[in-house]
């Protein structure tokens, strides 16, 4: 072999060790970052659960708002509270209140 290739050889190798030993140091701090310690990664399984138990009582909660409203008593209760008849509508309002304007297309 040439002089030449064994010169290149003796510092391409070493750049090249030295360049992998520079990355495998920096891949080791970026792991070492990503690890969760285990009196957080607890905590993080606690709030977790809190979460979801407060999802599963808002969801029961929305259930129960839609079987309200969707119930027929809630439209008995609507028409209970319509406003009495004798009243006299306001004066420039008539095209606003889509309740009484429902209710004479009815």
């Amino acid at each position: 072999m040439s002089a030449g290739v064994i010169i290149f050889l003796t510092i391409g190798l070493t750049i090249l060790a030295a360049l992998g030993l520079k990355a495998f140091s920096e891949w080791l701090k970026y792991r070492s970052r990503l690890e969760i310690p285990p009196e957080r990664y607890r905590e993080l399984e606690k709030s977790i659960e809190n979460l979801k138990a407060e999802n599963e009582r808002l969801r029961k909660r929305v259930e129960n708002l839609e079987t309200i409203v969707a119930s027929v008593e809630w439209d008995r209760l609507l028409n209970n509270l319509e406003p009495a008849s004798s009243m006299p509508e306001p004066v420039g309002q008539e095209e606003h209140n889509p309740r009484r304007s429902r209710q004479r297309e009815d």
